[in-house]
């Protein structure tokens, strides 16, 4: 987090968050990253060079990027899977939630949808849940050519040093405070940076369409509800 203030509150928001509909979006756009993408070296150009410069609108203003960035850190807590997406294995990323003790390696690294994307690369971790804040000299460390900020809590101030480290993308213009934008939004915004809008916005259609459809499959799920529960500090 990066206001003390918050700090018994947003873990809960994250977590929450993590359960919805958000979450089941970028699981599935990671999921459905090609698998010659998805072998890139750390270091290998996200897109042709032909793609850049691109120019992305967000909610503190504007951020170019000028060539295809080799090196990406993700602030937001589920960016590393829309990046990943995308075949583009983040150098740096937040540790979204704590590895039981003595297991490796990091278990956000091994969710079914991502595991194979990320094969033996691990990446550092930048800010474990629960920070005030990212850990500025980490990112600065891993010499990054551009920071995804997008699922985040990041503001103003942060936004600013992060600038000052290399280009940085935050949420959606749109976006009224964090953690609101769908994740449909947030897949295209990360793409675009990436200099991979088009395909962001055909991977994202592909999704929904397999949503739709299995909603029209299912007509008897109209109307029902559910339920999301997260085990937290000792507390549901």
């Amino acid at each position: 987090m990066l206001l003390h203030r918050t700090t018994l509150v947003k873990p809960w928001r994250r977590l929450a968050a993590a359960l919805s509909v958000a979450t089941l979006g970028v699981g599935l756009l990671a999921g459905c990253g090609s698998d010659t993408e998805a072998k890139k070296s750390d270091d290998a150009p996200a897109a042709d060079a032909g793609a850049f410069p691109v120019t992305v609108e967000h909610a503190f203003g504007s951020t170019k990027v000028e060539k295809a960035p080799k090196r990406v850190v993700s602030v937001g807590y589920t960016d590393d899977q829309a990046i990943l997406a995308f075949g583009i294995k983040p150098v740096g990323m937040v540790d979204q939630y704590p590895n039981p003790v003595g297991q490796t390696p990091d278990i956000n690294t091994q969710w079914p949808w991502v595991k194979e994307q990320w094969g033996d690369t691990r990446p550092e971790v930048i800010m474990n849940n629960g920070d005030a804040g990212p850990n500025y000299e980490k990112i600065a460390s891993l010499r990054p050519d551009l920071i995804i900020a997008v699922y985040s809590e990041v503001d103003q101030a942060a936004y600013d040093k992060l600038s000052k480290i290399a280009p940085t993308v935050g949420r959606t213009k749109a976006e009224k405070e964090p953690f609101s934008a769908p994740w449909q939004d947030n897949a295209v915004h990360i793409a675009k940076a990436l200099g991979k809008e088009t395909e962001g916005t055909a991977l994202v259609k592909g999704i929904q369409d397999k949503l739709d459809t299995a909603k029209k499959d299912n007509p008897a799920f109209a109307g029902q509800t559910a339920v999301a529960l997260s085990w937290y500090k000792g507390a549901v």
